[in-house]
């Protein structure tokens, strides 16, 4: 079991990957990639800019709770846009004795730039609807994509150790 499981959540474009990536460097923690869990089938009907709905992400949160409970480190590092309460409620049953919910806020212009400048299957077109989409949990911890990666990890390290 994982004492402490941090996910880092936002639209597409906020940094999770890069953020989520550094933290677990910093902190010696396991990284989970969550766009390594989407099915092909999801993909294909992103890359096709049709945005998922909730029962399209079931067998994706499957799959990242499986690997989660193949973990037994003090804390594990989760990069997952978790948009919904429906995504949310299901990472709540990772094998996790505490879950910490990391949100980088992100102007929607901001998050079309960087989108332009990255290759991946979730086109820019999807970006609105991840917008709409985007009910954060109410103990969710904010903190602003608009800043230097290491100026956020640092944030976010001091705000997991305090």
């Amino acid at each position: 079991m994982i004492e402490t499981l941090v996910i880092i959540m936002g639209v597409a474009g906020c940094g999770k990957s890069t953020v989520a990536t550094e933290l677990a460097a910093r902190l010696d923690w396991p990284f989970i990639e969550g766009d390594a869990h989407h099915p092909p089938i999801n993909i294909e009907k992103m890359q096709n800019g049709m945005p998922l709905t909730d029962s399209d992400r079931d067998a994706w949160i499957t799959s990242i709770l499986s690997d989660v409970s193949q973990r037994s480190r003090p804390g594990l590092v989760l990069a997952c846009s978790a948009l919904t309460p429906h995504v949310q409620s299901a990472l709540w049953r990772a094998e996790a004795k505490t879950i910490r919910w990391i949100l980088l806020e992100i102007e929607p212009a901001l998050a079309r730039k960087r989108m332009q400048n990255r290759t991946h299957f979730m086109p820019a077109i999807l970006l609105d609807s991840q917008f709409a989409a985007l009910v954060p949990p109410h103990d969710v911890e904010r903190f602003s994509a608009d800043q230097p990666v290491r100026s956020l990890v640092d944030q976010i390290e001091q705000a997991l150790l305090a």
